[in-house]
């Protein structure tokens, strides 16, 4: 039961990640986008 608790915490940990990954990465190419088109 432990494992798998560890287990299921691990994987939200690294979804979190991929997501502020992701925002952080979208957010740039955003603004640097909005840059460009001014």
């Amino acid at each position: 039961m432990a494992l798998l608790l560890s287990c299921i915490d691990k994987f939200i940990l690294t979804f979190v990640l991929k997501i502020a990954v992701l925002a952080q990465f979208t957010r740039e190419i955003t603004s640097r986008y909005a840059r460009n088109a001014r």
